[in-house]
């Protein structure tokens, strides 16, 4: 991550091209975050949180999430 990069739209189009690559192929796309802010991000990707848990051991909590294909 470079943060004075962030804000300009790479990671945005980075992953909406992988989307459109799993949605030409019919294949579900699925990611882990252990951000709120960033399952919320997500979310307008079309992502569902399936679950969110704490990790063993008094780790952070993490967002399951699933995206099917358009």
């Amino acid at each position: 991550m470079v943060p004075d990069r962030q804000g300009e739209g790479i990671g945005s189009a980075l992953l909406r091209d992988g989307l459109e690559r799993a949605d030409a192929q019919g294949i579900p796309s699925w990611l882990e975050t252990s951000k709120a802010r960033n399952a919320a991000y997500y979310e307008g990707f079309g992502f569902v949180t399936l679950a969110d848990e704490r990790a063993p051991d008094d780790g952070p909590r993490i967002w399951f999430m699933r995206r099917e294909p358009a």
